[in-house]
């Protein structure tokens, strides 16, 4: 087994596996993470060696350094949580970026275009979760939704997405000659009123079906907080902390607080797992397409 075959499959069964731990405790071990970041930079050091050339342990290093920045970009923008961003790192330290294939040849590295294809794979898994959790919790979210469409504000927002679509269609139906221009601008106004209304639906779902009233003792490290817990006045926790840690969880225990409310994000590793299998079969795309 050469050092591709190697690398996939210890990438693949670390994401089977945190998949598998995330869906059902919302939480990637760190020791899964730690270890394939650990291993992937032996293995580099390991070839360096045996090729006689610093390179590869520098395509780790860079891998690495740019799952972190992508991580820790996505992390303190609370889209993912630090399992998550852990994860892109140990992927990066084990795949790698080919600096002299980027620098000379200005090839888009396999990491970077995977990195696209996890964001691109986490947006349609995104959807499909939300619809699945709305289904599951129909009831609150029909109670939510009714809440929410009758503000003011929301109505107010409703009336200039549709008026602005309604002008763009019209318009273009009206003053623009090209059909092939008429087209793109009509489905564009479409799109718009879609995206609108999707972002929309999504918002009451989270409202809805992912805040929930959890026990201390079930509370783990990166819970995002919906509600202040203060203790004497104090606030010990919030919405503002990027997820709770392990040290205000003994607070919480200490002083007795039974329950807080969080809200319960979506586990985003599956959509790493099939972000990868989507470039194992299909390789590079990005150099394919352009």
């Amino acid at each position: 087994m050469d050092s591709f075959w190697l690398i996939n499959s210890i990438i693949f069964i670390g994401l089977v596996f945190a998949s598998i731990t995330d869906m059902k405790t919302r939480e990637v071990p760190d020791y899964l993470n730690y270890s394939m970041t650990i291993l992937g930079l032996v293995l580099a050091i390991i070839t360096s060696l045996l090729v006689k050339s610093f390179w590869p342990l520098i395509n780790s290093l860079v891998g690495f350094g740019v799952g972190f920045g992508v991580g820790s970009l996505m992390y303190y923008t609370a889209q993912w949580g630090g399992g998550d961003a852990k994860m892109l790192m140990a992927m990066g330290a084990l795949i790698g970026i080919n600096v002299k294939s980027f620098i000379v040849n200005y090839q888009m590295p396999f990491f970077i275009t995977l990195i696209l294809t996890i964001f691109f794979a986490g947006a349609f898994y995104g959807v499909i979760y939300s619809i699945f959790i709305m289904i599951k919790n129909w009831s609150k979210f029909v109670k939510k939704w009714n809440e929410v469409v009758k503000e003011r504000k929301m109505i107010i927002l409703q009336i200039g997405v549709v008026l602005i679509v309604f002008i763009i269609f019209g318009c273009s139906n009206l003053f623009v000659e090209s059909y092939v221009l008429k087209m793109t601008l009509s489905l564009m106004s479409f799109m718009m009123l879609i995206v609108f209304y999707l972002s929309f639906v999504i918002k009451v779902i989270e409202k809805s079906c992912m805040v929930k009233n959890v026990d201390v003792c079930k509370l783990t490290e990166g819970d995002w907080i919906v509600k202040d817990v203060k203790i004497k006045n104090k606030v010990v926790c919030s919405p503002k902390d990027l997820g709770i840690s392990k040290e205000q969880i003994d607070i919480l225990k200490k002083n007795n607080i039974r329950k807080v409310w969080i809200k319960e994000g979506i586990p985003f590793i599956p959509s790493f797992l099939i972000g990868f299998i989507i470039m194992l079969i299909w390789g590079n795309w990005f150099l394919i397409l352009f």
